[in-house]
């Protein structure tokens, strides 16, 4: 294996999060075409995309360099949201989090 354990287990960790992250920004989606707010929402279903293709880099990687895949339980999104600017935070407050989690995997 080319890949440390502690770092297999953050980017397993990281599938998981990246794979809550497409299903949230779908939640998203919905919730904003169904105001509507369709080119809105259209970002967003962009953004769930995006999302799912970084997990699938992450497996990947992971295979790449022997590791192994395990993919985590994903926690279900948020089912509800306050307001069209509570969406806005919600996915500039999660790009934050993920954006230093990468870069945590990065010093490992």
């Amino acid at each position: 294996m080319l890949i440390s354990k502690e770092l297999n287990a953050a980017f397993n960790e990281e599938i998981g999060l990246e794979l809550f992250a497409s299903n949230q920004y779908l939640n998203m989606a919905a919730y904003l075409e169904g105001l509507p707010l369709k080119k809105l929402g259209s970002m967003f279903a962009k953004q769930a995309d995006e999302e799912r293709g970084h997990a699938l880099k992450f497996v990947k990687y992971l295979n790449d360099v022997g590791g192994a895949v395990v993919i985590p339980a994903v926690a279900a999104p948020t089912p509800t949201f306050k307001s069209v600017e509570d969406v806005i935070q919600q996915s500039l407050d999660w790009e934050i989090v993920v954006t230093g989690r990468i870069n945590a995997m990065m010093t490992m």
